[in-house]
């Protein structure tokens, strides 16, 4: 019935546009369309649109003239696909995309209405073909965005009432039965609830009957209680605060919790403090029950293209076992971190930068941490600063290195560095002819200098750091000269000076029986001073070298089989060090026990060693000799289309070399040493080497004068070998199926049921595997007792990683390392996350080694709520 009605007035309408003559337009045919479908109460058919009563506008025109009679402030813009003017009545209606602006409101919608004499504006959306509700208002004004059912809104007051909203409230989302707008832009709202899913029926949500929104501020709720898909959880607070300030804001950290062997606990709890735009801090703590505790103050700063950083300290007293008892320990542990990078922009000729991680042996073993920080064992650090005047690089750094296992630190207070780049001091500025072989000599310069002292991490704050420094200054001036020879033949040379400079050096003596005058007696023994005073130490070696390469082709005219390419690279050079141990030079000294003359260096000797060394002692003139060899083909490949080969390596490098010292009067030749490298297939390649003495070896294993063939006639002593083969190799859904299902971006249906496309299989990306296979084998002959012993060392590992996407959502990733020679798994970890769209679930397992823990975590995504989680683990320290 409704239907016909409709039709009657549409009909009316036409019939009194045509025959008082006033529309000849298309806009007939707009109004034909919006009689058939706005309803009966916003079109007055009794209107004689002769008097111009009821006008049709189309979709551009302005309303200014009946703003100027409503004395509305601002100008009204509006757009639609049809437009009707009341001007009895003084209302304007549109219909079908409707968009309107005024001020600093915007609005789109499917119908609206615009009273000018009131002095309102309603806006709600229109029925589709159907039957559903579409083009729902969209309300902005300014950053506030409303998604509503209605809106109705008073240009006057500036205040609105708005009906089932969704409004995205910073990272979260405010849902509203009723919302009231005002005119200080707080909003109202009434039956509502707040959540960080973007869903028009959220998976949770907290409910609350009455709050308030204050823009880039927070929202203000009475009480609130928890909701997930639709069920409430008794659980209530009195009131709730949730903030939704645009970037960082200050507030409480809530602690994980949980249970261990050093019983109830809270971790990671505190207070971040956002200070402003370029500093926050954040004040954390841990808390165990059998009294281990920690804190962990750290901040973060920056500044725009300046720089940018962090500073952490951590300081722990952990405590293991009851007290009284016999395992019970006590540890404190603390650990230093900073880091900061300057922007290269901000100074071009200089930089500092800082990555200091100093810590205790035990601070990983004992605190929670990542995996691999308890793994690792060593640690460094470092802080630089450097410059450039002119040609010349200055470099000053501070840092530290530490060995957990063995608890060593090594601290360098400081390290500096001045350099002048390679230069050619006899190239001529305007050069006539070719190069002169003069002008091809370079020099450069260097000048460090370094402090250090190595201590025990327990003694660090208790030893005498002046005692223990040491401290050198080196010179180093290279002189390189190289050319051609006949075109061929690659000729370099090289002139290397070193001068170090050093502030203390020893002085060892053997110390026969001592009687003092009370009667007490010192056995013979060593005595090592230390003695202060400037020393230099100057040494220098020449270098010269011959090279060339020479190619092998054979080619064929038919068959698979097109070409051979043998690649050979001969080279020899000569390397002379002077004797720098004779008693011209003053670098050596020595002492007389028991009638045996030890000689020893002054800067290098009864465990103490210099920062820069020794000049070495002894003649050297040593002559090296190597040959490289690599080998490959080319077949023809059907797939290349420009050659129609490919080329096939069949040997990547096979090197010989082996060295002999002209300037000794023994053992003057070198192991002769063979290796090869070769990629079996793609990803699987095999490498080995050997090295072959022809010298025979005494009961301690040293090389003695005496050559193996003139006792066992053959040229070499039983040789080491080592061969090892490695495989790696990245396969995913692509590599076995190149054809696949295009993925789904929309609901579809299978057996009547609606599947969710990111609940779905995505063919192209369901699963990877990264394999890396390691063999190596070692054979190590030895002499023992006279006669050569066989050692045999074999590792064999495999190690595979990857992950498997059950759906878009679903995501399995392991870890895997096994042992085949001990035929046991070493570690493995096997991790499960599902996507809830805004929360997460996360399951870890690691079974076996030193890190075994399981650990289930299930959170809300959104940062903004990080503290509504629930957490179960049990990690590596619950299992010692």
């Amino acid at each position: 019935m409704k239907k016909k009605h409709t039709n009657i007035n549409s009909f009316f309408v036409i019939v009194v546009a045509i025959t008082c003559n006033v529309f000849i337009t298309n806009d007939l045919y707009a109004q034909h369309f919006i009689t058939d479908t706005i309803p009966n109460q916003y079109l007055d058919t009794t209107l004689n649109v002769n008097s111009s009563e009821f006008v049709a506008h189309d979709s551009t025109t302005s309303v200014n003239n009946a703003q100027k009679k409503s004395s509305i402030e601002h100008e009204i813009k509006r757009k639609a696909d049809t437009t009707y003017y009341d001007l009895k009545s003084g209302k304007v209606y549109l219909y079908n995309n409707c968009v309107i602006d005024y001020n600093t409101i915007h609005l789109e919608s499917g119908y609206a209405e615009i009273d000018l004499k009131a002095k309102t504006l309603y806006a709600t959306g229109i029925i589709d073909s159907t039957g559903n509700i579409g083009q729902r208002p969209v309300f902005k004004d300014g950053d506030q965005e409303f998604k509503s059912e209605t809106i109705k809104f008073n240009f006057e007051t500036s205040k609105g009432y708005i009906t089932n909203v969704i409004s995205q409230q910073g990272e979260g989302y405010l849902h509203g039965e009723v919302i009231k707008k005002m005119k200080d832009n707080t909003t109202h709202a009434y039956h509502g609830s707040y959540t960080t899913c973007d869903l028009e029926h959220p998976h949770f949500q907290f409910r609350f009957n009455k709050g308030i929104v204050i823009p880039k501020d927070k929202i203000v709720t009475g009480v609130a209680y928890p909701e997930i898909e639709g069920i409430p959880i008794p659980i209530g607070v009195p009131f709730g605060i949730f903030p939704i300030m645009e970037g960082r804001t200050s507030g409480i950290v809530i602690p994980a919790y949980g249970s261990s062997e050093r019983g109830f606990f809270l971790e990671n709890g505190g207070y971040y403090w956002s200070i402003n735009d370029y500093i926050d801090v954040k004040l954390l703590g841990d808390i165990y029950t059998r009294g281990s505790w920690a804190v962990k103050p750290s901040m973060r700063y920056r500044k725009r293209y300046k720089y940018s950083g962090s500073i952490g300290f951590s300081y722990a007293v952990n405590k293991s076992g009851f007290r009284h008892s016999e395992d019970f320990t006590k540890r404190n542990d603390f650990k230093i971190s900073w880091v900061h990078t300057q922007d290269p922009k901000a100074r071009p000729n200089s930089s500092f930068n800082a990555n200091v991680n100093f810590l205790t042996s035990g601070y990983n073993k004992n605190n929670p941490t990542t995996t691999g920080e308890y793994l690792s064992n060593t640690f460094s650090s470092s802080i630089a600063y450097q410059a450039t005047a002119g040609k010349f690089n200055f470099t000053v750094k501070a840092g530290h290195s530490q060995n957990t296992l063995n608890k060593t630190m090594t601290f360098t207070l400081p390290d500096f560095l001045i350099s002048y780049p390679k230069f050619y001091p006899f190239k001529r500025k305007k050069a006539v002819g070719g190069t002169r072989w003069y002008e091809k000599i370079s020099l450069q310069y260097k000048l460090e200098g370094k402090n250090e002292f190595t201590t025990i991490d327990s003694l660090i704050f208790k030893e005498n750091i002046l005692e223990k420094l040491n401290n050198g200054i080196r010179h180093t001036i290279p002189i390189n000269f190289n050319t051609k020879l006949f075109k061929y033949l690659n000729v370099n040379a090289s002139f290397n000076y070193t001068s170090r400079w050093y502030s203390k050096y020893l002085d060892i003596f053997y110390q026969e029986d001592s009687t003092f005058t009370n009667g007490d007696t010192i056995a013979p023994h060593l005595v090592v001073d230390e003695l202060y005073g400037f020393k230099a130490a100057r040494d220098f070696k020449m270098n010269a070298s011959l090279s060339t390469t020479i190619y092998g082709m054979v080619q064929m005219k038919k068959g698979y089989l097109r070409a051979i390419r043998h690649v050979v690279t001969p080279s020899v050079s000569f390397t002379y060090t002077p004797d720098f141990g004779t008693s011209f030079w003053g670098y050596y000294d020595s002492y007389t026990r028991n009638g045996e003359v030890i000689n020893y260096s002054i800067f290098n000797a009864e465990g103490y060693s210099s920062i820069y060394g020794t000049p070495t002692r002894g003649q050297s003139g040593m002559v090296n000799m190597s040959i490289g060899n690599s080998l490959e083909i080319k077949v023809r490949s059907k797939n290349d289309t420009i050659t129609g080969v490919k080329k096939i390596k069949l040997i990547e490098s096979f090197n010989i070399s082996t060295g002999y010292d002209v300037a000794k009067d023994s053992l003057n030749w070198n192991p002769l040493s063979i290796s090869g490298r070769t990629t079996l297939i793609k990803g699987l390649t095999l490498n080995y080497s050997t090295s072959l003495s022809p010298y025979k070896l005494n009961s301690n294993g040293q090389r003695i004068n005496e050559f193996i063939w003139k006792t066992e006639k053959r040229l070499f002593a039983p040789p080491n070998h080592t061969w090892s083969l490695g495989f790696t190799y990245s396969m995913n859904q692509n590599t076995f199926n190149k054809s696949k299902p295009a993925p789904r971006t929309e609901p579809f249906e299978v057996d009547g049921s609606v599947i969710d496309p990111y609940d779905y299989i995505d063919w192209n990306n369901t699963w990877r595997l990264d394999l890396n296979y390691t063999f190596s084998y070692i054979i190590t002959n030895r002499m023992v007792d006279g006669e050569y012993t066989v050692t045999k060392n074999l590792v064999n590992s495999i190690m595979m990683n990857g992950d498997v996407n059950l759906t878009t959502k679903w995501k399995i990733a392991y870890n895997l390392s096994f042992d085949i020679k001990e035929l046991e798994l070493t570690y493995t970890k096997l991790s499960i996350h599902r996507d809830l769209h805004c929360w997460e679930m996360s399951f870890a397992w690691i079974p076996f080694g030193t890190m075994k823990s399981v650990t289930f975590h299930i959170n809300v995504k959104s940062p903004l709520l990080q503290s509504l989680k629930y957490e179960k683990k049990k990690d590596f320290r619950d299992y010692q």
